[in-house]
């Protein structure tokens, strides 16, 4: 039984280490060159200067556009192909037949609203070009963004992320467990990637458990809203889950995640600074 435990939680773990990177490949202060913010300096180098031109506007505008498309087609589809191998492997782990259900839908509903993010924004610079305005307001200074920036797209794109990954992993689950009738056999558990970056709200809901049709009970911050299904839980989520059987909800892994949360949080102290480095995960203890 704790072998099998142990076996889900590290499947939660390798999703979460998963959206680790792909969050890291869109860019950030970190990652500077990401794909999303590499496509938007290269955008903004092309417009200095030329923002009166409402052709070279238009033309690279829709060249970013491009770029992000296939951005976002490119991770949703490793998000989406990720939830489902975890899902079948988590169900082979409790012998349960894995089922088959296809992610294509939801990826494309995901690009479309990621991509919406973008649309916005190019909306807003164009309406600015037509009115004459400022090329600051497009390009903002040294010391801020201007209209155009990569932050808003990044972050969406991570929420999507998270959202494909998590919605492949819950039908995979559910419907194996559905389709063997064992319902009331299993739980769900909240799988945390604890630490430096794990937020307030990742270290408390770790090791949480929940019915297969329950909610997740979140009370530290950031966080969407008080009870969720299943993450993400806010922006940039690496919490992932696992399935177990009912009797683990308070065996010794799931005792030693929730202490390996605790001691994270107490390691941070009352001003949010880190003073040491806890285990990245429980099983590693074990």
């Amino acid at each position: 039984m704790a072998d099998e435990h142990e076996q889900a939680v590290r499947q939660a773990e390798r999703t979460a280490e998963m959206l680790r990177r792909m969050f890291d490949r869109l860019g950030n202060a970190q990652h500077p060159r990401g794909r999303v913010i590499a496509a938007y300096r290269t955008a903004r180098r092309a417009l200095r200067g030329k923002t009166d031109d409402v052709r070279i506007v238009t033309e690279v505008l829709a060249d970013l556009r491009m770029a992000l498309a296939n951005v976002a087609a490119v991770s949703l589809a490793e998000a989406a192909t990720q939830g489902e191998q975890q899902a079948q492997k988590m169900l082979e782990i409790y012998g349960l037949q894995p089922v088959g259900l296809g992610v294509a839908s939801g990826v494309e509903d995901g690009q479309r609203a990621w991509l919406a993010q973008y649309d916005a924004q190019r909306a807003a610079v164009l309406g600015i070009v037509a009115a004459g305005g400022d090329e600051m307001q497009i390009l903002g200074d040294d010391n801020r963004m201007g209209v155009l920036a990569p932050g808003p797209v990044v972050r969406s794109g991570a929420d999507w992320i998270g959202l494909v990954a998590a919605g492949a992993i819950m039908a995979g689950i559910a419907a194996g467990v559905s389709r063997a009738d064992a319902q009331p056999e299993f739980l769900r558990q909240a799988v945390a990637a604890i630490d430096e970056r794990t937020t307030d709200c990742g270290l408390r809901v770790n090791g949480q458990v929940t019915t297969m049709d329950g909610r997740f009970e979140l009370t530290g911050t950031p966080r969407y809203a008080d009870a969720m299904r299943h993450p993400p839980f806010h922006h940039y989520c690496r919490t992932s889950v696992a399935l177990i059987r009912r009797d683990m909800a308070d065996d010794a892994l799931s005792r030693d995640m929730r202490s390996a949360a605790g001691a994270e949080l107490a390691a941070r102290g009352p001003q949010d600074v880190r003073q040491e480095i806890d285990p990245a995960s429980s099983t590693s203890r074990r």
